[in-house]
């Protein structure tokens, strides 16, 4: 279950997957990763970077990761901030990244606060379709082309949850008369709208080196039908990988429940999106709390992912984070929070299954 806080401060995630080959589903990348050997797996990471702003990329903060970790990651996951940046390409992020020798992951952010619940009132759902903002995305496709290497970047992350504003609970919800077909809740019709646009004026600027990432929460807020993750969709087109969060407890007062079961819950979720997509775990975690083992839990999660019925994921990403609760209470979802938790989580990335660098083709 996501929790607004945490997405508000330093976002924190390691990554692993099977690679697959990079590129837009309906034009040719400018350069693809090619799949390691069978049984092998990329490593990357969202190293957090320690300012409390999940866009605030610096080497440093690589270097710690990788210092933490024992491995150095395959790509690096960061926010595009457009209250912050404006929808610019994160040219300095991105140079970062791949001077470390890793591929950028980029989160485009349409959101001017981090309010829990807030209503956007300049990057809107409705002011993207009505073309508003079409000269900058076009600009930054043409940014992203002309940075050649291959790309990952998701938009309208965590879709289905309301606690981002882009969630269709602020842009007409279950209603059906107000937007689009009639026969569809307007929340999510004009969500799923959003990210077409917003993939094609991308890629009509230039930005033909992206796989284009879909991301849902495995258990989404409101439970309202029309807010299912099926109905924000944008079809096989626009998407190359459908990524989930999945979370165990993130405060002391959330119910201490094992990893598999949450993980297969969201998995099968992603899987019912579409037949044929690789989906990634984007988001996994648990606190560190007292009484129980941060260690065990990390283990078995490493043990529900790397699952042969799991047949279609190709990733996953631990959040990596700790952020200060509104009760004053803290959650601590990084893997060092502990001895023993820093010990479990380096032993099972350290498998030579785990690669650290990419091949390209």
């Amino acid at each position: 279950m996501a929790k607004w806080v945490r997405h508000a401060l330093t976002l924190g995630a390691v990554v692993v997957g099977i690679a697959v080959q990079v590129g837009c589903a309906n034009a040719a990348s400018s350069e693809r990763i090619a799949s390691p050997a069978a049984g092998a797996r990329y490593l990357g990471a969202y190293p957090g970077y320690g300012t409390g702003e999940e866009n605030r990329v610096t080497a440093r903060a690589l270097r710690n990761y990788r210092a933490a970790s024992g491995r150095k990651p395959a790509w690096v996951y960061f926010s595009n901030e457009w209250g912050q940046e404006g929808i610019t390409f994160p040219a300095r992020a991105v140079g970062i990244v791949r001077r470390a020798g890793s591929v950028p992951f980029i989160r485009l952010m349409p959101r001017s606060t981090l309010e829990e619940g807030a209503r956007e009132r300049r990057f809107t759902l409705e002011r993207i379709l009505a073309g508003q903002f079409d000269p900058q995305l076009r600009a930054w496709g043409a940014a992203a082309g002309a940075a050649s290497k291959p790309l990952l970047v998701e938009f309208l992350t965590e879709v289905n949850g309301d606690w981002f504003p882009w969630n269709g609970r602020y842009h007409g919800g279950g209603a059906t008369a107000g937007y689009g077909d009639p026969h569809l809740a307007d929340g999510p019709e004009r969500a799923r709208d959003a990210y077409r646009h917003v993939v094609r004026t991308i890629r009509a600027g230039g930005g033909t080196n992206i796989t284009w990432v879909f991301h849902i929460d495995a258990d989404g807020s409101p439970g309202a039908a029309w807010n299912a993750a099926r109905n924000y969709y944008p079809g096989n087109a626009y998407v190359d990988w459908i990524g989930y969060s999945a979370y165990g407890a993130q405060t002391n007062a959330d119910p201490w429940v094992a990893p598999g079961p949450i993980i297969r819950a969201g998995y099968r979720q992603a899987a019912s999106l579409s037949r044929t997509k690789p989906i990634v775990l984007l988001e996994f975690g648990v606190t560190e709390r007292r009484g129980v083992s941060k260690a065990a839990w990390i283990n078995g999660a490493f043990d529900a992912v790397e699952s042969p019925s799991l047949r279609r994921l190709i990733g996953v990403s631990w959040w990596n984070e700790r952020f200060q609760n509104s009760d004053e209470t803290w959650t601590d979802l990084r893997f060092t929070s502990s001895p023993s938790a820093r010990t479990a989580f380096r032993a099972r990335v350290a498998s030579s299954r785990y690669l650290g660098t990419v091949s390209a083709r």
